[in-house]
């Protein structure tokens, strides 16, 4: 043991061994005050320790927003804020804040309305098909300051550089790049809508989804009166491909009576039509929720087919067909014979 002990002693005192010192934080000194072959022996007998496993935290989170299976993507739309382009003497519009699109855009027809129109740059060379009816010509991009109200009441003026796309169907889609550059992010909540923070200014907007503003729309057609007897679809209703659902509809109902709907069609914007069968409607009705003067209007419900091959979607309002009164619309037999 003893050659063991000289022959590790010699070697501490090598470069090597004095490096190796160094490497763990001591110094060559460090030798006088130990005895060598202690030093030898700990390092013959210890153990080798084995790592600890480290134990993966997994947090399960809970959807706060529970819609019916398949239909997840039922009533979300792109993010909108209201605002001005250009100047706040422009007229104000909404502004869709899409972060699924690379660029910013603005619409041709858009610019040309404008009482300052900003000048077209010469810029990348870009295709966006799916926002125009035909292949666009994207005809450059436009420098604008973008006005939008905070959410305390202080005018925002953020930058903006949108490329102008031709017969555009929206006025003006702010993508990506405009919400990298000002630093945007989106603080979410079912319950007290969605805010966007504006970097580390201390300032927030609101912003809502188009479809709340669909659905603001649908709220203000159902509550018409429905005095010619025209019944409408009470809701959004999505009839899956060559099937029959059965939809909410509101009209003027009076309570406790029968009415009866006459076979309809319903035309689609592509020359097909759903289906409205001969219905007698339930005497079971709801309150429609209308605060006009005189309004009778009750909720009740017809069936619906779509004998088409893809699904179709029937808008809040949509005419349906008209409630008669069976008593004097249906024919009656005269005689036992005609029974």
């Amino acid at each position: 043991m003893d050659e063991w002990t000289d022959g590790f002693t010699k070697w501490l005192s090598t470069p090597e061994g004095v490096k190796a010192l160094t490497a763990v934080g001591l110094e060559p000194t460090f030798l006088e005050h130990i005895d060598a072959a202690e030093v030898l022996a700990a390092a013959l007998n210890a153990q080798t320790i084995e790592p600890t496993a480290t134990v993966d935290r997994v947090f399960n989170v809970i959807p706060k927003r529970q819609p019916p299976a398949g239909r997840s993507s039922v009533g979300v739309s792109v993010l909108t804020a209201g605002g001005h382009l250009g100047s706040r003497e422009e007229k104000p519009l909404p502004l869709r804040l899409d972060s699924g699109a690379n660029i910013s855009l603005v619409a041709r027809s858009f610019l040309e309305s404008m009482k300052n129109p900003p000048k077209i740059h010469t810029g990348l060379k870009v295709a966006i098909a799916q926002l125009t009816n035909k292949n666009p010509r994207i005809e450059g991009y436009v420098n604008m300051p973008v006005w939008i109200r905070s959410t305390e009441g202080t005018w925002l003026r953020l930058h903006a550089e949108l490329y102008v796309v031709p017969e555009m169907t929206v006025e003006v889609l702010l993508g990506e790049d405009w919400h990298v550059n000002n630093e945007l992010s989106v603080l979410r909540s079912l319950e007290k809508g969605t805010r966007v923070v504006v970097g580390n200014t201390g300032f927030t907007f609101d912003a809502i989804s188009t479809q709340h503003r669909r659905d603001k729309a649908n709220r203000h057609r159902r509550k018409r009166v429905y005095a010619n007897g025209a019944i409408r679809a009470w809701e959004d209703v999505i009839i899956p491909a060559e099937s029959s659902r059965t939809i909410p509809i509101a009209g003027d109902l009076q309570q406790n009576r029968e009415w009866y709907v006459e076979r309809a069609l319903v035309p689609q914007h592509d020359g097909t039509f759903l289906t409205v069968p001969n219905t007698l409607l339930s005497l079971r009705t709801e309150d429609a929720g209308c605060a006009e003067p005189g309004s009778i209007a009750r909720r009740s419900q017809v069936s619906i087919s779509n004998p088409t091959k893809v699904p179709r979607v029937v808008r809040a309002g949509t005419l349906l067909g008209y409630a008669k009164d069976p008593a004097t619309f249906l024919d009656k037999p005269r005689t036992q014979e005609e029974l």
